[in-house]
């Protein structure tokens, strides 16, 4: 599933997204980025998650 989104260029899109978004902010985009996958993670399975933010992260 996570290489099929690096495939489709949806994890550069979301990359690119939160750059637009956030620009240099990188303390106020890790908190918040950290605040959603924590959400998240109460409804979705930790490894898929975790897996799928990696590649966000590195771009």
């Amino acid at each position: 599933m996570v290489g099929a989104l690096g495939i489709t260029g949806v994890i550069a899109a979301v990359s690119s997204r939160l750059r637009n978004i956030f620009g240099g902010e990188i303390s106020s985009a890790s908190v918040i980025g950290l605040s959603t996958v924590g959400v998240n993670l109460s409804t979705i399975p930790n490894i898929p998650l975790v897996v799928a933010m990696v590649p966000v992260v590195r771009q």
